[in-house]
C-alpha cells in the first residue's frame, strides 16, 4: 500500500513540475507560432470568436523539444528532420496556422502534465479540441 501511496504522490508532483515548467518556460529550445494573424490597415486584428469571446487568432508558445517528441508523435516527426527553422539564438522555430491558440494552449498542456479539463470547454470547443488533436496525433 505504501509503494502505491509513494508512486502517486510522485506521479502527482511531476506532473506539477511539467507544468510549472511549461509555465515558466526555462530552458525551452522551441517556439511554436499557432494560428494565423490576420491584419487590417497595418494592425492585427482578431478573427475568431469563441463562446462569444473575442480570442487572439494568433500566439507564440514556447516548448522543450524532449518532451514534445517523447510525448506527441507528430512532434517527434517534425522535430527528427533537419529542415526545422532555426532562429538566430538557436531556437528551433514550428509554425501551424490550422490550430486556434485556446485549443493549442489546452492540447500543450496535456502534452506537458498528462491531464486535460473539460468541464468549462462547450461542445463546440471539444470538437474543435477533437480534431486538432487528431492533427496532431495526440494518444
Amino acid at each position: 500500500f505504501k509503494e502505491i501511496m509513494a508512486l502517486e504522490y510522485f506521479s502527482a508532483k511531476l506532473s506539477l513540475d511539467y507544468t510549472k515548467l511549461l509555465e515558466t518556460s526555462n530552458d525551452y529550445d522551441v517556439i511554436i507560432e499557432i494560428g494565423e494573424r490576420e491584419r487590417s490597415n497595418g494592425n492585427i486584428k482578431s478573427i475568431f470568436t469563441l463562446n462569444n469571446e473575442e480570442e487572439e487568432n494568433f500566439k507564440i508558445f514556447k516548448a522543450h523539444s524532449i518532451i514534445l517528441k517523447t510525448r506527441c508523435k507528430y512532434f517527434e516527426a517534425a522535430l527528427s528532420h533537419d529542415w526545422v527553422k532555426m532562429d538566430n539564438d538557436d531556437k528551433i522555430i514550428l509554425k501551424n496556422p490550422n490550430i486556434y491558440p485556446k485549443t493549442f494552449s489546452i492540447i500543450l498542456k496535456y502534452i506537458y502534465d498528462g491531464s486535460i479539463s473539460l468541464e468549462y470547454l462547450s461542445p463546440s470547443d471539444i470538437i474543435i479540441l477533437l480534431i486538432s488533436s487528431d492533427e496532431l496525433a495526440i494518444e
